[in-house]
Order: C-alpha cells, then sequence, then structure tokens
C-alpha cells in the first residue's frame, strides 16, 4: 500500500513537471503596433523548434485569417496587413490573434484596428 501511494505521488509531481515544462515552450507572444492601423506584426520566440498555428479571429470567434501554419523556429516575426482569408480589408474592431502550438501552448493576444 505504502508503494503504490509512494509511485502515486511520484507521477503526479513527473505530469505537473511536464506541464509545467509545457508552458514555457514559447518565451515572447507580441502583437505590435496595437492599435494597429494598416497592419500588425507578431513577435513569437520560442524554446525548441515546433508545429505552430497563427490565427486570427473576431469578437464572436469567427475565424478571420490564418497567418501561419507550419514549423516554427527560435525567433519569428508574421506580418497581418489587416486582410481576411477571403481577401477583404477587415473592419475596425476587436480581434484576437491565437497562438497554437502542438496542441500544448495556446495563447491569445486582442488587438483592436482603428480608423
Amino acid at each position: 500500500m505504502r508503494k503504490q501511494v509512494l509511485f502515486a505521488l511520484l507521477l503526479m509531481v513527473l505530469v505537473i513537471g511536464v506541464c509545467a515544462q509545457k508552458l514555457k515552450e514559447v518565451d515572447i507572444f507580441e502583437v505590435s503596433p496595437n492599435p494597429m492601423y494598416r497592419y500588425t506584426v507578431v513577435y513569437l520566440n520560442i524554446n525548441r523548434p515546433m508545429q505552430v498555428s497563427i490565427r486570427v479571429e473576431d469578437e464572436r470567434g469567427n475565424p478571420v485569417k490564418t497567418i501561419f501554419e507550419g514549423v516554427c523556429t527560435k525567433s519569428s516575426t508574421f506580418t497581418w496587413l489587416r486582410d481576411m482569408d477571403d481577401g477583404e480589408c477587415a473592419p475596425n474592431g476587436s480581434y484576437y490573434v491565437i497562438v497554437a502550438g502542438e496542441g500544448r501552448y495556446t495563447s491569445t493576444k486582442k488587438t483592436l484596428i482603428l480608423k
């Protein structure tokens, strides 16, 4: 019984350590300028090469633009020229830039389009 409890505690510590490590895979995720007018740049700095998806959604969660999908290494910058996937210009309002990495890391930054 005592061995089972110790094994369970050890397993919990290991799982917590792995989860904490996953959150450290992305060092920097910034969106600038914010608010934006004609464009904004997404700055991403990660600790190791990984599959990344960067997309933009409107306030209702509707997809607006997929900025990047692929393997990202170290420091990268991606520019969103205020265009939508259908080629139209995104209207004024609030948008969310979402970075997802290998299903382990997801982060969201809000950006505004003015004028």
